[in-house]
């Protein structure tokens, strides 16, 4: 017992001693501090300045611009995928090959509608959104329009607007069983 305190006592004062002591050649540190750096140069810019709309030119806001519909109309569109490589299983057997095409809403559901518009629709859209929709943008200042409709709204790409298929704006996506409707309006813009 006596010695079990006695080697417990030992690791004890070894670890204290071993914040003391130093054990050769030894230099100041030469460099800034990483955080203090960072937080200096953070507090010398103009942080209102910086993010100012006028100045944030971010290629991702442009959008895909799409015509205007010329008159109501409704379609349905099939949103055939390709695969793009070898679908493998755990084994590396090919399961779907390169080039296989399938639709995907055979295996998926879009459980919202996807409203889709240019920023001068914006008072439209406000009238006719469920609370569940999706708003996608053609372009345009994406947080002004969030604003005036008080929901997120998204910018769209032209991949996106190709698996949705649309094609003139206003439009509504709509999924029905296996394929989407597409509801374009003839909508006079806001000025």
């Amino acid at each position: 017992m006596i010695r079990m305190a006695a080697v417990s006592l030992l690791f004890v004062a070894g670890a204290a001693l071993a914040d003391q002591v130093t054990i050769g050649t030894t230099y100041p540190i030469a460099e800034q501090d990483a955080l203090s750096e960072i937080e200096a140069r953070v507090a010398g810019v103009d942080w209102n300045a910086v993010l100012d709309p006028e100045n944030v030119k971010w290629s991702a806001t442009e959008g895909h611009r799409l015509p205007r519909a010329i008159e109501d109309r409704q379609r349905r569109f099939v949103p055939w995928y390709t695969t793009e490589f070898d679908v493998t299983d755990a084994e590396g057997r090919v399961i779907y090959p390169r080039g296989f095409q399938f639709n995907v809403l055979n295996h998926v559901f879009l459980p919202y509608r996807i409203v889709v518009i240019d920023p001068s629709d914006a008072t439209w859209a406000s009238e006719i959104l469920r609370p569940t929709d999706m708003v996608i943008l053609t372009g345009g200042d994406f947080r002004e329009v969030s604003e005036t409709l008080d929901r997120s709204t998204f910018i769209l790409d032209d991949k996106t607007r190709r698996r949705l298929g649309v094609e003139a704006v206003p439009s509504i996506v709509t999924q029905v069983r296996n394929e989407f409707v597409i509801e374009e309006f003839l909508v006079e813009e806001d000025s």
